[in-house]
């Protein structure tokens, strides 16, 4: 009972951590807590995704796809808080800096974006919602659906078999080796989805491929270009990571249909 209690715990922890979901009373905090809830990421993407379903099946009925998708943007970055989209902005300021390490992790690290961030931002927005738009001639619902999951999992991914640079860490709290047990407990859900969603024909065999392979051969790209930079990841680059995998799993999803 108090090992089931301890992984509640764990999973509201990420809740409140990746979201701005409020919950109505407090959680029973320690140190191992943010360690235990990495796990359960993908979970809090089930339910962004979910959300997002709802959200979409209520405005759709009302407003144009052009409207329904800035809305969808707009309610899934409250939901998110923009913790990763900063971190998406913060990385791209400093590894495109062309600095020296520690020059490079202080730019990280400085609230206040560039130029690079403000141009990324535009182009990432733009073309976030340009996905959500054109996937509405499709089958938005399962998209909506997996890209939050696996973009989560794919973060999940570069904690355990990515080195952290030193001195940095998710958030206080999270600096620990993932275990082999608690890696394959997030993998459970993302493959669960896809097995369901190829079972009833949502989505084909290539596309399964194509959301199995592109998104993690970008993960491996992205982490061993910025560990040549700093010598390893931040939470920053764990950002960059989900914001760069939702991106790529949109674009995956969109071009199987499209073509």
């Amino acid at each position: 009972m108090k090992v089931l209690n301890q992984e509640i715990q764990a999973t509201l922890f990420a809740l409140t951590f990746l979201t701005r979901i409020p919950l109505p009373f407090n959680i029973n905090y320690n140190n191992d807590l943010p360690s235990k809830s990495i796990k359960y990421f993908t979970l809090i993407g089930l339910l962004l995704g979910s959300i997002l379903v709802l959200a979409y099946r209520i405005f759709s009925f009302f407003w144009p796809p052009m409207l329904v998708s800035v809305i969808l943007l707009g309610f899934y970055i409250y939901l998110t808080g923009a913790i990763h989209l900063d971190g998406l902005l913060d990385s791209v300021d400093g590894l495109f800096s062309n600095r020296e390490k520690e020059k490079i992790l202080l730019i990280m690290k400085d609230s206040l974006n560039g130029s690079f961030a403000t141009v990324t931002a535009v182009i990432y927005l733009l073309l976030k919602f340009t996905l959500f738009y054109q996937l509405q001639e499709f089958k938005i619902i399962s998209a909506l659906i997996i890209f939050p999951v696996l973009s989560r999992w794919l973060v999940i991914f570069a904690i355990k078999f990515f080195p952290r640079a030193e001195k940095s860490s998710l958030g206080e709290g999270f600096d620990y080796e993932m275990t082999n047990k608690d890696f394959i407990i997030s993998s459970f859900l993302p493959m669960f989805i896809i097995f369901i969603f190829l079972l009833y024909d949502i989505i084909s065999l290539g596309l399964l491929l194509g959301l199995l392979i592109i998104p993690l051969l970008v993960t491996i790209y992205i982490a061993n270009y910025t560990i040549n930079k700093i010598d390893g990841l931040t939470g920053d680059i764990y950002g960059m990571i989900n914001e760069v995998g939702e991106i790529i799993i949109l674009l995956v999803i969109f071009t199987v249909y499209y073509i």
